[in-house]
């Protein structure tokens, strides 16, 4: 699901969370968690 989020950021500079959180298909609490996870890695 990471690389999903990856992927969908990739041809974007920024992105609404609602936007990211569709194009996944994640609920908010999952596309949040695995975006901190991103975060910490950079």
């Amino acid at each position: 699901m990471r690389f999903s989020i990856v992927a969908a950021l990739a041809t974007v500079d920024e992105a609404e969370f609602a936007t990211v959180r569709d194009a996944v298909e994640v609920s908010d609490s999952v596309l949040s968690k695995a975006a901190s996870a991103l975060e910490q890695v950079g």
